[in-house]
């Protein structure tokens, strides 16, 4: 019992609270915030994922170059007519021709090589199917056709142009297609140069290996077994010296040529 005289004094409220009880407030607040920072975004698999490209906000790309490939599939497989806002080093941005569509890429701050979908417009509004592209350019048509023009090589630019149109339902222009068709032709003259450079040094190495043996034996029997062998390579042979042969007295100075 209080003394006479003396009031009672209640202990206030905060005193009767526990020390800990807004710690551990503070440090239930800042798991969660940690949970979602730490949220694990869909890494796109070029593998798998570019049947059907499925675009969505903070999907990863392993690198820059599959992001190209993979908005090009989108474009195609939507046919929607895409361009590029921006495109350099640290910011890419691709929007649509026809409607408010747009999408922005940054790197990825995890993974330095990674590149990440920062925003993203998820729908085309009032956006019709259209049969042009304008990401098709002659680069992605000679990587696309490299293998067809290399087993034939009189392949023909219309034919090129019929293809895209009954394969991806869109119409390239026919000088895109003929500037296509002489870029890869280049690409396999200098692809079947280089083989045929490794072929030389290969024949002398058969020569000394089977002493007694000549170019010519040599020719029929890699013929035989379907190596193709172009017609100057045959008719020169390889390892054949030329020789001046000695003048006549009746024959002009300028002196002939011919292989021994």
């Amino acid at each position: 019992m209080p003394e006479a005289g003396h009031s009672m004094t209640w202990p206030k409220d905060s005193e009767n609270e526990d020390p800990f009880s807004s710690y551990e407030e503070y440090n239930v607040d800042s798991d969660v915030q940690k949970r979602k920072k730490c949220k694990k975004y869909p890494v796109f698999d070029e593998k798998t994922d570019m049947k059907k490209v499925q675009l969505s906000a903070g999907l990863k790309f392993t690198s820059r170059a599959i992001f190209k490939e993979a908005i090009i599939a989108y474009s195609i497989q939507q046919h929607k007519d895409l361009i590029y806002l921006k495109n350099d080093k640290r910011f890419i941005g691709i929007g649509c021709a026809n409607c408010r569509w747009e999408l922005t890429l940054g790197p990825d701050i995890e993974d330095p090589t990674g590149w990440k979908i920062k925003s993203l417009q998820p729908l085309h509004e009032r956006c019709t199917r259209t049969f042009s592209n304008r990401l098709i350019t002659v680069n992605w048509l000679v990587n696309e056709y490299l293998d067809r023009i290399l087993r034939n090589p009189l392949m023909k630019a219309t034919e090129m142009k019929d293809d895209m149109r009954a394969r991806y339902d869109i119409v390239v222009g026919l000088r895109q297609c003929q500037r296509a068709k002489v870029r890869a032709l280049n690409a396999v003259v200098n692809l079947m140069k280089k083989q045929y450079g490794i072929l030389k040094p290969y024949l002398v190495e058969l020569v000394k290996s089977n002493p007694g043996t000549t170019d010519v034996a040599l020719f029929g029997i890699m013929r035989e077994k379907g190596f193709f062998l172009p017609p100057d390579i045959v008719k020169k042979g390889h390892g054949k010296k030329k020789t001046v042969r000695r003048k006549d007295a009746d024959e002009p100075s300028k002196g002939k040529f011919e292989l021994q």
